[in-house]
């Protein structure tokens, strides 16, 4: 199994564990709004075995598509395109194209993918369900709203001046595994405070062994608009289809 079979598999394990998607909340914590979103990216991972430097595309359609290319070394490696429905995955070093429908993913990983987690992720705003007053309580500059969802705990951690959702701490209770999801060097983006860093950490067990992976993002040039963008994505027939 290689490196990016692996970091698919740990995000499908934290960031859709049958969570409902945030409408509205009782506090005030701003929203990223936007039609299409373009950004490039500077990607570090590292699992204590490996790591690495990449290059990432990414351009959004809200609530419709996720496209996102990882380039290294000049040489794509990885294409995606997400869909609501589907996850349209090619390795273009391999030659293969893989589809994964969100049941399947329900089935092998018993969690559920949500395409409205992953869009509200990538963007900073807060992902995850509704809450009440009595869950809110407050550390230092934030509010920390904690939540319990199905196995998951949530603590999400609002800076009280600035109102940004700046971490995110998920807890699996069945398996105590961990995602801590940090945003920071917030920027002015069409008047909206838009975080340019993300550090992202994930602490779990994969076939019975423990594994810890930590993810930068740092974006490097993000633009919103309502001008429609392309989403690239052609599998030739030299790939082979899985």
């Amino acid at each position: 199994m290689n490196k990016y079979s692996i970091f698919l598999i740990a995000l499908h394990l934290f960031f859709f564990t049958q969570i409902t998607f945030a409408q509205d909340s009782i506090l005030d914590v701003e929203k990223i709004d936007f039609e299409y979103l373009d950004s490039k990216l500077k990607l570090k991972y590292d699992d204590g075995t490996d790591s690495f430097g990449a290059k990432v595309k990414l351009r959004m359609k809200k609530d419709s598509l996720i496209w996102i290319s990882v380039t290294k070394t000049n040489i794509e490696g990885i294409r995606m395109l997400i869909t609501p429905e589907e996850i349209h995955l090619l390795d273009r070093l391999e030659k293969i194209y893989t589809v994964l429908t969100f049941d399947s993913l329900q089935s092998r990983f018993q969690v559920d993918l949500s395409f409205e987690l992953l869009q509200s992720l990538l963007v900073g705003n807060l992902p995850f369900a509704d809450f009440s007053e009595d869950s809110i309580t407050t550390e230092d500059d934030f509010q920390v709203i904690h939540q319990k969802q199905n196995r998951a705990s949530i603590h999400n951690y609002i800076n009280q001046n600035t109102k940004h959702l700046e971490k995110l701490i998920v807890v699996d209770e069945q398996t105590d595994g961990v995602l801590e999801w940090v945003y920071a060097n917030f920027v002015d983006l069409n008047g909206y405070s838009f975080p340019n860093q993300n550090n992202i950490s994930l602490l779990f067990t994969l076939q019975g062994i423990a594994q810890q992976i930590s993810v930068s993002l740092e974006h490097q040039k993000t633009i919103i608009s309502e001008e429609a963008l392309v989403f690239p994505f052609n599998v030739s027939d030299k790939y082979t289809r899985k």
